[in-house]
């Protein structure tokens, strides 16, 4: 009998600390999911979204705080659809997403990924950067995708670092955009 009130109290024990691990249940509704999965998931489903040339698709994956701002997202994600060639053959995410979280005094949360891979298509090998607002308790039109980077890999002057755009998440989808100097 002591044998198996420790063996119930031991099994307890380990799953009230499982529950600890980062990423445990998340708000995503997923056990176990962590940042790169989630990540690498919102990612996957772009570019099905971008080689399926589904404009309003795509735009829906954008917050709707970015499409405020008076950019012209219909030309630039038309532009994309021409720029990016073939069909996924495989990818690099770099180790996974930057992440920015704060909570602040009133309870309020924003997370942020800052995302980077390396693509390589039936035609083409490129280079991607993004900006994803996750969650944003305190202005839910902020939540999605920001900020879209692409370019060619042989166009990027530093392919051993992960590629991060020009380092300004500007809003929109840039196009062909080499980084920074000062960003290595």
């Amino acid at each position: 009998m002591k044998k198996t009130v420790l063996i119930v109290l031991l099994l307890l024990m380990i799953n009230a600390c499982s529950s600890c691990l980062p990423g445990a249940l998340n708000m995503y509704g997923g056990v176990f999911n962590n940042d790169r999965e989630i990540a690498n998931e919102k990612f996957e489903r772009l570019i099905d979204l971008i080689q399926e040339k589904d404009k309003e698709a795509v735009k829906k994956l954008f917050a709707p705080n970015v499409m405020v701002d008076g950019m012209h997202l219909d030309e630039s994600i038309n532009a994309l659809f021409e720029y990016y060639q073939g069909e996924l053959v495989s990818y690099n995410d770099w180790g996974g997403p930057g992440t920015e979280s704060s909570k602040e005094i009133d309870g309020s949360k924003k997370e942020i990924f800052y995302c980077s891979y390396d693509v390589i298509t039936t035609e083409q090998t490129y280079r991607i950067a993004m900006k994803q607002v996750i969650t944003d308790t305190q202005e839910s039109e902020n939540v999605g995708l920001w900020s879209f980077y692409i370019i060619r890999m042989g166009d990027d002057i530093n392919s051993e670092y992960a590629y991060r755009g020009d380092g300004k998440y500007a809003p929109g989808v840039n196009i062909g955009i080499a980084r920074n100097n000062s960003l290595t």
